[in-house]
């Protein structure tokens, strides 16, 4: 099954809004990836501070994760932290509001095919 990553914008600054929601395809879930992504958020967003929230997978607080967010923060102080990582219960959708869609298309689609899910995107 191909692994997914989100993300969901928020313009803050005037309170906050969600205005864009980006998702990822990779090949597995895993440090490597989540540090591409977060790469590519940062890319996206240049001269801004980047607040991720992680569903607790062992791989968003990881060596290589960590070892990342340790470059690229420095010595800031938390507060001036170029990325700030927050880390979700594993399903929570109370938290996460996009668990449950993900969920209800899984079932969905596994209800309607006899295939496995695998989710794809176009860019």
């Amino acid at each position: 099954m191909t692994k997914v990553r989100q993300y969901l914008y928020a313009d803050t600054s005037q309170g906050i809004k969600w205005t864009e929601l980006i998702i990822g395809e990779y090949s597995k879930g895993d440090g490597e990836h989540t540090v591409d992504f977060v790469k590519k958020i940062m890319e996206k967003n240049p001269q801004q501070r980047i607040i991720i929230f992680g569903d607790g997978a062992a791989y968003h607080k990881g060596e290589l994760m960590r070892e990342f967010l340790s470059q690229v923060n420095g010595d800031l102080p938390r507060e001036e932290w170029q990325v700030t990582c927050h880390l979700l219960a594993p399903y929570a959708p109370e938290e996460n509001p996009i668990e449950a869609v993900w969920l209800q298309l899984k079932q969905l689609i596994r209800r309607f095919t006899n295939a496995p899910c695998k989710l794809k995107y176009n860019e």
